[in-house]
Order: C-alpha cells, then structure tokens, then sequence
C-alpha cells in the first residue's frame, strides 16, 4: 500500500446544531469525485439536522495523490476513508452512517472487515454496489452493446466532449430526463481512474463471509436503480445476498442516482434508516 494521503479534500454542510443527528459520509465512484454528493444529498442532509460529508478519494477532485494514482489501489482508498471517519466521529462524538455508491460502495465493504474500524461507523448504505462477480460481467455485457463503451468513457474522463461521448454518458450512467446543464456540469468533475484499482474491481470481490457476518441486516442498506445500465438489479440482489438481507430497487433511477432527477427517494430512505436508529 502506498503512504497516507494527508491532502484529502472534504466538503461538508453542516446544521445550526451540529450536535443534533447522526452524521453521515458520503464515498464518491469510480472516475468522479465529492462534488456528486454537494449538488443533492449534502444539503438535503443538513437541513434535517444531519452533518453531511463527501470524500474526494485521493487522485480525485481537490485532494492529493494524482501523481501516484496509477498505483493506487482499493486498500489505498480504505486508508482515505477511515482517516476521514475517525475524523468525523472525533468531531461530533457519535459514530457515521456510511454511504459508498459503486467503487466506493466496494471501498466500504472493505472497510467495514476491519475490526478496528467498527466504533467509527454506525450504519452502511451500498449504493448501486459493484456486484460479489467484480466489473468483467458487466463490462462484457456493455461491450456487447457498445462496442465504443470504454473509448467514450476515456474520452469523457480526459475532458473531450464529443457529442457521441456526451450521449453514451447519458445513456449508460444516466436517463433522458437529466438536465443538459447538469449532465455538462458532471464532465467537469470526471477524471481518469486507477487502472490498479480498476484491476481490483475486475476481480471477484475479496470481501470475506467473515467480513459479511460483521454487519447485522438491520445495520445495512442495498440499494439500486431500476435502470442502472451498469450494475443491473438482479447484480444489486447478488450483494444484498451476502449480507443477508433484501435489495431495495427504487424505480426510475440509473447510475449515477445522487444527480438523476426522483434522487430523492434514495434520501429518503436513508433518512429513514438514520430516524430508525435514532430511536432505537
């Protein structure tokens, strides 16, 4: 693993009263950064009495590491992660709710295996999670439709946006009611992602049984869009699986779930988890 990254970018909205609900960690994916969540969820949070926080995983947004991204892998980004809930839960004495959508939901799964992390979170959300199988089925499903797919995804990532690129983006992370703007917005905060930890993804996930069996049900949230292109409902249902509870497939909603109009049901049922926990 590479060295800490003490250069991390964290955005944050905060309540009057921060004291006042559990706080919440937002962990972008892959090729994006913490700007996906500041557009919806941050504020959304705040305004019912919940810190919320977004991570730029270092080589992403305005944290440090773009140097060493190429060599960067999952175990690096887990660093990233807990360094920022230790943080978090130090501020405001009370462990986070976490929440990672794609990569970043793979990103937790790892970080939730470690024992030593366990006081520091309270509560997993697995957004559009990439499924136990690792990125090849989807990949080869979405080559077989596109065979341009991973060239526009490049284009995209490195600032080209070409028409087609700018389409292929919408019709496999998004749907046809996203706005025009937001959707050119969105290319400005995309940037090329590790190979290594794209390798990593690849992989069928190293995530334990043991790992699973850490996380009571009544501790996690799977969640998934009806029309994510990428990792597909019935994939969502392989990892509510594993940890033995049912998936929640919120019509309508594609990938990138946090900007799609109707994200607000996903909040929602967040909110709900957090109001459940709260009175227990």
């Amino acid at each position: 693993m590479l060295p800490p990254e003490t250069n991390l970018e964290v955005i944050s909205c905060l309540p009057e009263d921060e004291s006042a609900g559990q706080p919440v960690l937002f962990v972008h994916g892959a090729y994006c950064d913490a700007w996906c969540w500041s557009v919806n969820f941050l504020p959304w949070f705040a305004r019912r009495e919940h810190p919320a926080y977004a991570l730029s995983l270092r080589g992403h947004g305005g944290s440090g590491g773009r140097d060493a991204l190429v060599v960067t892998g999952l175990d690096d980004y887990v660093i990233d992660v807990a360094r920022c809930l230790s943080m978090i839960t130090e501020n405001h004495g009370r462990p986070a709710m976490l929440v990672g959508h794609s990569m970043g939901a793979a990103v937790v799964e790892r970080l939730i295996e470690d024992r030593a992390q366990r006081p520091y979170w309270h509560q997993v959300a697995l957004l559009a999670p990439v499924p136990p199988m690792g990125l090849l089925p989807s990949t080869a499903r979405l080559l077989a439709l596109q065979p341009n797919f991973l060239w526009h995804v490049h284009q995209v990532t490195v600032g080209n946006k070409l028409p087609e690129s700018l389409n292929a983006l919408r019709e496999h992370y998004f749907t046809p009611a996203m706005p025009h703007d937001l959707l050119l917005e969105v290319t400005a905060h995309l940037h090329p992602e590790s190979p290594r930890a794209v390798m990593d993804l690849s992989m069928p996930s190293l995530v334990s049984m043991n790992g699973s069996r850490r996380v009571q049900p009544e501790e996690i949230l799977v969640i998934g869009g009806e029309k994510d292109a990428i990792f597909t409902p019935p994939q969502v249902a392989q990892t509510a699986q594993r940890y033995g509870v049912d998936p929640i497939i919120v019509p309508g909603l594609p990938h990138m779930l946090m900007l799609e109009p109707g994200w607000e049901a996903v909040a929602k049922i967040l909110q709900k988890e957090l109001g459940d926990a709260q009175g227990a």
